[in-house]
């Protein structure tokens, strides 16, 4: 396992931090939907994986293309963790 240390710029973790809490704010929301047994329909199930997707989608991208932009190209999407730590962006492969 390797582990990859990125400093972030305070505009890189803001933006990053924003797009992980939109993303886990999408999935606890889903969550409970689901679990309260709340009767919607496939409009209302479609437009929550929607965003759930785009939420996903751009989250990842921003990480692959701080990846990218600090010389770490071949890692494929969601074969990784990461974290944040102190302004770090911390990526175990």
């Amino acid at each position: 396992m390797r582990e990859i240390k990125i400093e972030l710029t305070e505009d890189e973790r803001a933006i990053l931090e924003y797009n992980m809490f939109a993303y886990q704010g999408i999935q606890i929301n889903f969550n409970q939907i689901f679990l309260s047994n709340f009767k919607f329909n496939n409009e209302h199930y479609d437009r929550i994986i929607d965003t759930l997707a785009q939420r996903y989608s751009t989250l990842q991208k921003q990480i692959c293309d701080l990846l990218y932009s600090r010389g770490h190209e071949g890692i494929r999407a969601k074969s990784y963790d990461f974290f944040i730590n102190d302004g770090m962006l911390f990526v175990r492969t």
